[in-house]
């Protein structure tokens, strides 16, 4: 049985979130879905359970990929919200139309993928910036058992990345100082296992305090670790 109108203008509009109410008011007879009231329960079903997630999702239907998001999906869409909501998954995200291209062809097999740390170019025209994204696709099966569409779950990790990149220049640049100082230097753990060490020194001396008192340690160049056996080494205060 149809829904009254009023019931249909407010099928998906949840709380305080704008994609339900935006999905509500969009024309979908111009997309593959048809009109919303025609739509099978699968798509009711799976729309509202992401529009109920605090999860970036994203849900791509039919061979197009027609897409419906949730509210924490905007700020991946950033530039293309809200013109992504009922487009097709390849033309919303041209710039990347092979990726998808692929990931359509396997999950609509009703196969899955997993991403971790996937690089993207993602932006308009001549301002897209490099992303990276964790990245999980499965099939969406209808009541005949037969795979509807996709569901992306998608989390975008750019700030970590950037952030051990930064690290690990960070890092490089003071061992080849390091390296250039006429004093030996290494670094150790809280336990007193050597992290790393510069080894253009004949004779090194690693000084220890052990409560009030000091401790001078000789090491020969030659029985010290190579990078690759990092931890292996210990120092150990002598009382």
């Amino acid at each position: 049985m149809a829904l009254p109108d009023t019931a249909r203008s407010r099928r998906f509009a949840l709380g305080d979130g704008d994609l339900g109410k935006l999905i509500d008011e969009f024309d979908w007879s111009t997309t593959a879905l048809g009109p919303v009231e025609h739509w099978p329960p699968v798509i009711c079903n799976t729309v509202g359970l992401i529009l109920r997630s605090p999860v970036p999702m994203v849900t791509l239907w039919g061979q197009d990929g027609v897409m419906i998001y949730n509210d924490a999906y905007r700020g991946i869409a950033g530039w293309g919200h809200p013109g992504l909501l009922g487009a097709p998954v390849r033309q919303g995200w041209s710039e990347i139309v092979e990726f998808n291209d692929h990931m359509m062809s396997v999950v609509l097999a009703g196969g899955t993928l997993s991403y971790r740390d996937q690089e993207l170019a993602l932006g308009s025209a001549g301002q897209s910036a490099q992303q990276w994204f964790n990245l999980d696709y499965s099939p969406i099966v209808d009541e005949a058992g037969k795979v509807a569409g996709v569901v992306a779950i998608v989390v975008e990790t750019t700030a970590r990345v950037c952030a051990e990149r930064a690290l690990a220049a960070s890092d490089m640049r003071l061992r080849s100082f390091a390296q250039a100082m006429p004093h030996q230097v290494w670094a150790a753990d809280a336990s007193g296992a050597l992290d790393w060490f510069r080894l253009s020194m004949a004779w090194c001396w690693a000084v220890f305090f052990c409560s009030s008192m000091s401790v001078l340690v000789p090491i020969q160049p030659l029985t010290l670790p190579s990078a690759s056996r990092r931890g292996t080494a210990r120092f150990r205060c002598q009382r």
